[in-house]
């Protein structure tokens, strides 16, 4: 479904951070908003279980470009305002002295973190809040929020363009130090990733797939609406993969489930929508929540696959071989880590692939499934890995580095007065 939504530029007088960019956002009236997608999410397509390959094409995929806008050559100027926490290198370009924050709030949870190919280091989380790891430093320095919008998802270019997605169709887009906001769905973005400057993707509830088209404006490839996403992999051949869940209605192959986590590719041609690769069903609660792949014949997908009544939670960890999905690991391991929400494969640690999420991480070499004994490593739920570096975040702003000897934190939690433990 097209959305006939307009990209927005804005001048960023001085240093103007995203979160200023967004309150000024919801002061101005939005011309040209389409209609917003009925119904939500849900969980798993047709099938009947195992790694079946088949289902019918979504209901989108038509590649409609959704409103044009402004370029970073139209944003004005900007500049790397953020005090260092530590170090006068640390910056979030486009943060301006107002919302500046030399630490993170107490209690915020990070929900995604993206390594660039300078060695600087994203994460985005709850609250609106955006942090960057200066590659020179051991330093973080953040950007504070306003409003607090949920932030879900992040990937880049390289260290001057950086795609943010979150809750509410947030989408905004750093260009060479000045931050634009995206008007491309009104609903909730989970996930994001992407291979060049034309071939970024963006996926969420009710089915929504955008891809940006590479100058200023972000195209719709919607599956079916019953479809909610919460991964998305570009494998090195440039094969989409799209991770979720959606509802198994009466009628259906597998009735005797009520839902599933599926993946689904692309339908041939192209244009003509998405197909299910693979289903994994269930009579409780399912979905893909995090995808990697060290090539086009070697990938992981994690989730959840809880049975209803389940005393408690029971991740979801598939791999593909290039011609099937299949689950892995057997049954201990899920049922004792719990929820899985990301995987990084082909990671500094021996190539081995790295799974969080749950109560404990999970490390993946060759046919050998381990369970770090490492809690506070299991308070962790996303991850990154890229050359030598590895990183992964979490709980109450808890950053966690791969070293030679092991895991280290990075960046110690700060737990909300609430929250925080007891003498």
């Amino acid at each position: 479904m097209a959305f006939g939504m307009g990209l927005l530029a804005l001048p960023l007088a001085s240093c103007l951070d995203a979160r200023e960019l967004l309150a000024e956002l919801t002061e101005r009236p939005h011309d040209h908003r389409g209609p917003s997608h009925s119904g939500g999410g849900g969980s798993g397509p047709t099938g009947s279980g195992g790694a079946g390959v088949g289902g019918a094409p979504g209901a989108g995929g038509a590649g409609v470009a959704m409103g044009a806008g402004g370029n970073a050559s139209d944003a004005g100027t900007g500049g790397a305002c953020a005090p260092s926490a530590g170090g006068a290198s640390c910056s979030v370009p486009g943060c301006g002295p107002s919302r500046s924050s030399p630490d993170l709030l107490p209690g915020i949870t990070l929900t995604s973190v993206w390594i660039g190919p300078a060695g600087e280091v994203w994460a985005v989380g709850q609250g609106g809040f955006v942090g960057r790891r200066a590659p020179d430093s051991n330093a973080w320095c953040w950007c504070a929020p306003n409003p607090p919008t949920s932030l879900t998802g992040v990937w880049g270019l390289d260290s001057d363009h950086l795609f943010v997605v979150g809750s509410g169709g947030t989408v905004l887009r750093l260009d060479g130090g000045h931050w634009i906001r995206d008007f491309a769905t009104g609903l909730d973005l989970n996930a994001i990733s992407g291979t060049d400057a034309d071939n970024i993707w963006a996926v969420g509830e009710a089915g929504t797939v955008i891809r940006f088209n590479g100058t200023s404006s972000w195209e719709s490839h919607n599956a079916d609406t019953r479809y909610s996403f919460g991964a998305v992999w570009i494998d090195p051949t440039g094969v989409v993969r799209l991770g979720g869940s959606a509802p198994i209605t009466g009628g259906e192959p597998g009735a005797s489930y009520n839902v599933e986590s599926v993946v689904l590719r692309p339908a041939a041609p192209a244009t003509a929508g998405w197909v299910v690769e693979a289903s994994f069903p269930q009579r409780g609660a399912a979905g893909v929540h995090g995808m990697s792949g060290s090539s086009a014949t070697d990938a992981w997908a994690v989730g959840v696959d809880q049975p209803s009544g389940a005393a408690t939670g029971v991740g979801l960890i598939v791999h593909f071989d290039g011609a099937t999905w299949s689950r892995a690991g057997g049954p201990d391991i899920p049922s004792t880590v719990h929820h899985m929400s990301d995987v990084a494969a082909s990671t500094p640690d021996e190539g081995a692939t790295w799974i969080v999420g749950g109560v404990r991480a999970v490390r993946v070499l060759g046919a050998d499934f381990t369970i770090s004994p490492d809690e506070t490593l299991g308070r962790t739920g996303a991850i990154d890995a890229r050359g030598a570096a590895m990183y992964a975040v979490g709980l109450d702003g808890l950053v966690m580095r791969w070293t030679a000897s092991g895991w280290v934190v990075d960046r110690a939690p700060t737990p909300s007065p609430v929250n925080a433990p007891g003498p």
